[in-house]
């Protein structure tokens, strides 16, 4: 389960994440990594960085999710 907030300027926000298993082998490497997703909570992502956008370069505006069988992913770029 994943808790994050999308800006529509292109920031992600990690609110709260949380990961289990029912399978004993998957929950180990779960219990290995936990201190690592714990870390990751909080942290802010710029989406731009992602796409290489400098400070020069056109920006994502108007970042929408929408989520229901699929996950869709609409921006603009300007």
């Amino acid at each position: 389960m994943a808790r994050i907030d999308i800006h529509p300027d292109g920031i992600v926000t990690v609110r709260d994440l949380r990961l289990s298993s029912g399978n004993p082998f998957v929950s180990i490497a779960v219990r290995a990594a936990r201190r690592s997703l714990r870390a990751e909570i909080g942290r802010t992502y710029d989406l731009n960085d992602s796409v290489g956008a400098g400070a020069h370069s056109p920006r994502l505006h108007d970042v929408r999710v929408t989520v229901g069988d699929d996950i869709t992913v609409a921006a603009r770029l300007g």
